[in-house]
């Protein structure tokens, strides 16, 4: 059988999303240097054990002069496929 394209769903391990990693968010929508950050609070794990969706917390930016939040953290589900993890949560 000839193969064309190579198809890249799940052809090499990856190291699961885990909780309190740093994570960016894919958009489609938006380009790229406005994808938002966000942390990841709680995970799904699916029955092969892999983690395919996660629960994000996400801050907002307008901060008031004490340093504090003006508003609160919101907090959405998305799939592992789209997140880019930028810290692991486990580094010490």
């Amino acid at each position: 059988m000839l193969i064309l394209q190579q198809r890249q769903k799940w052809t090499k391990p990856r190291i699961n999303v885990s909780l309190n990693d740093i994570v960016i968010i894919k958009d489609d929508n938006t380009v790229r240097n406005q994808w938002q950050l966000a942390h990841v609070v709680t995970v799904y794990p699916s029955t092969d054990g892999f983690i395919r969706k996660v629960q994000l917390v996400l801050g907002d930016r307008v901060m008031e002069n004490a340093g504090k939040r003006k508003n609160p953290l919101h907090i959405l589900e998305r799939p592992e496929q789209k997140l880019v993890v930028l810290l692991h949560g486990d580094v010490s």
